[in-house]
């Protein structure tokens, strides 16, 4: 009965899942690597000699001789058969090699389950411990789990005080205080476990299993404060995490089960190894609880997959282009978990069958740099979500500089997975050779960085100048054709296109700067492109004459954003360019596209200044003088106005009579205004005129015609009225 039940238990019990902790004790016939050589090259090598010496052997093997008569072709045969089996056998497919391996360990490794269960009884004799000494360890982990908690309680009229701080008046502040309190309350628990292997007095055997035991309640009480600094479920002021309450309470639980749970399998996997078990017996706890915890940890990403999504998708920037697709793999992370643990799964598996556990150690090391990347950015973001101002669009220093910080560490992270997977994990590269190419990837990341780095201080400094620019609207009647709007200036007009050029420019030259630091021919690659560049000018001749146009047009400073310009009769507001064509707004409405090579003259009413000419008809015979100087009157009024000095640059006057009809005298007036809303002005000026001509006594020219008819007959009177009322050009019947 004792057998099953300890079979049972063996099979609950947790498996470790770091690699550190798995990796299980080396065989006691395996040899020990000589100075200088690490026990994995010491392992190669000897592999590399041993089948040197066995294809020696099997090349020089004495055959049995061929009976008398028989063929001599049948030697040659057996010859053949025998290099084509060891041919076979060298080229085996890794899986097959690996199955064969699996097929040969897998049954000594079940063997080996009940030596386990028959060595769980006598573990704290093999530990060397007392049942005294196990109790008081327990009560010691107690207490460090608790220590924390219980401070936490006992200064809880402290904590609610900073709590009540975090306003907006006081949040940064209180928020950090807050921050250095739950930091304050969790440093008494590394500090009692400093002292407590002194006060517990562990023998000798079991002084490393105490020491076990004491850091993995403290490392477990350390990641439950990090989770619940960045989660805060009880104080949405102070969470970093873009989650609600119950969702950050939900993550809280799941990270803290998580945690707990790789800390206890790495205790349980570590306890065994310094119990002295066979390294088949640990083997057999590994593969079985294997399956456990990779099932815990499947259904914990699937109990989390909502929490985690809003997670990540509270870290999007909606005003990025990417953000549509960034907040669909947000809502997939967790099938990205399932297949990141089954590849986990598989590699404490082949890390079991073959005792190496270095997949299985990077793939936790990978892990475990994710999870801080995460970390990091919500920080990050959070941070530079509180100091940029809401409800503005202008770009702040801030932001830069955090997103310079985030790619600082993304680099290095990059860099040390790659010298963990190269070196540590796939031996691609040797630890010796790792200098010059950990070099390389440095100098190459750091020219990434620089490029990046550039480009964020040029587009902050050209989006600053671009909000605090606006490019102007449409400010005209659909009616006031000649009018234009406020132009932008002709930097403004150009940042455009200089951000896209200055983008390209950095991509080319960094790209092929990093490509020659990694040891890539970039010369191929440059008349590669060079001859492409060739071929699509040759054909695409269209395409190049509209590029080279709008050059041309841009560096002669034809048209800027908000002039309203006629380019060979299409006439209309220029609304911004690309870098093939221009586009109008018509002052209906209608937006033109036109590309460079198709504008030909440019005709343009925003410049400089624009002089407005129009015609009055007043009555003949009056005073010519008195219409100059009430004309100059009413110029140096308009002047004097607040609202139209700005834009009159030479006032109101008489240019003098340019035609003279049978009913009027047609006089001229003109004014010179800024290019932008002369159209305003005119009206302004056609009004006061108006009202200055009725004061001064000037009449505008009539219609009628005066018909003397003085000594004439009444039929003649009425004959010559009717004439002068018959429009000109008409006879009677």
């Amino acid at each position: 009965m004792l057998r099953p039940a300890l079979t049972a238990l063996l099979l609950l019990l947790p498996a470790a899942l770091p690699a550190g902790a798995q990796t299980r004790a080396p065989p006691a016939t395996q040899a020990e690597a000589p100075p200088g050589l690490t026990q994995p090259q010491f392992d190669a090598l000897v592999q590399a000699i041993s089948g040197a010496v066995i294809e020696r052997l099997a090349a020089q093997q004495v055959r049995p001789a061929a009976a008398p008569g028989a063929p001599a072709q049948a030697d040659a045969a057996s010859a053949a058969a025998m290099n084509a089996a060891s041919a076979a056998a060298a080229n085996a497919a890794p899986i097959e090699r690996l199955a064969g391996l699996a097929a040969e360990r897998l049954p000594a490794i079940a063997a080996a389950a009940p030596v386990l269960a028959e060595a769980l009884p006598g573990l704290p004799d093999r530990l060397g411990g007392e049942g005294r000494f196990f109790l008081q360890l327990a009560g010691a982990a107690l207490l460090l789990l608790l220590l924390e908690p219980l401070l936490s309680l006992a200064l809880r009229p402290l904590r609610r005080r900073l709590m009540r701080r975090l306003d907006e008046t006081k949040r940064s502040s209180a928020f950090f205080a807050l921050f250095g309190f739950d930091i304050a309350l969790w440093l008494p628990v590394p500090l009692l476990a400093w002292m407590l292997p002194a006060l517990l007095a562990p023998p000798a055997a079991g002084a490393r299993f105490a020491a076990l035991v004491l850091e993995a309640a403290v490392a477990f009480r350390l990641y439950r404060l990090a989770f619940r600094l960045w989660l805060r479920p009880e104080l949405a002021e102070a969470r970093l995490v873009p989650v609600d309450a119950a969702e950050a309470t939900a993550l809280l639980r799941g990270l803290s089960f998580a945690a707990g749970l790789i800390l206890a399998v790495r205790l349980w996997t570590q306890t065994l190894l310094a119990a002295g078990l066979p390294p088949d017996a640990v083997a057999a706890a590994t593969l079985v609880n294997n399956l456990i915890v990779t099932t815990a940890m499947i259904a914990l990403v699937l109990l989390l997959r909502r929490p985690g999504a809003r997670w990540l998708a509270g870290l999007i920037d909606p005003a990025q282009g990417t953000a549509p697709v960034k907040a669909a793999l947000a809502g997939a992370w967790w099938v990205g978990g399932i297949a990141f643990f089954l590849a986990v799964s598989a590699a404490h598996l082949y890390g079991v069958v073959s005792a190496h556990f270095q997949v299985a150690a990077g793939l936790n090391t990978t892990q475990t740099l994710l999870l801080g990347l995460l970390f990091f950015e919500t920080v990050v973001f959070r941070f530079v979500q509180h100091q940029v101002k809401p409800g503005t669009g202008e770009p702040w220093g801030i932001a830069v500089a955090a997103r310079c910080l985030q790619v600082t560490v993304r680099i290095a992270a990059a860099v040390a997975l790659a010298r963990i997977w190269l070196v540590d994990v796939l031996a691609l590269v040797p630890p010796a050779a790792w200098a010059d190419t950990g070099r390389s990837l440095a100098t190459a990341g750091f020219m990434l960085w620089g490029a990046y780095v550039l480009w964020q201080v040029a587009r902050f400094h050209i989006d600053r100048y671009l909000w605090r620019h606006p490019a102007p609207g449409n400010g005209f009647d659909a009616d006031d054709v000649a009018q234009a709007p406020t132009a932008a200036t002709r930097l403004r007009t150009m940042m455009p296109v200089l951000r896209v050029g200055l983008a390209t420019l950095l991509l080319v030259v960094t790209g092929f700067a990093v490509l020659s630091e990694l040891g890539v021919d970039t010369a191929p690659l440059i008349a590669g492109a060079s001859i492409l560049g060739l071929a699509i000018s040759f054909g695409s001749q269209t395409l190049v004459k509209d590029v080279v146009s709008g050059i041309f047009y841009l560096a002669d400073d034809a048209f800027r954003v908000g002039e309203y310009i006629d380019a060979s009769g299409t006439v209309g507001t220029v609304e911004g360019f690309t870098v093939r064509s221009l586009r109008l707004r018509h002052h209906n409405g209608q937006i033109h596209t036109i590309p460079f090579g198709q504008l030909g003259s440019i005709t343009n009413f925003s410049r400089d200044w624009t002089t407005v000419k129009f015609n009055l008809k007043v009555a003949r015979g009056t005073d010519l003088e008195l219409l100059r100087k009430v004309a100059k009157k009413v110029g140096l009024a308009m002047m004097e106005d607040p609202e139209l000095k700005g834009d009159l640059l030479q006032p109101l006057k008489l240019q003098g009579i340019v035609d003279i009809t049978e009913t009027a005298l047609i006089a001229r007036f003109k004014f010179t205004v800024r290019p932008g809303n002369p159209a305003l002005v005119q009206r302004q000026g056609l009004k006061r005129l108006y009202e200055a001509f009725a004061k001064a006594s000037i009449d505008f020219a009539q219609s009628t015609v005066a018909i003397q008819t003085l000594g004439a007959p009444p039929e003649a009177a009425a004959a010559a009225a009717l004439a002068g009322a018959r429009p000109t050009g008409q006879t009677a019947a």
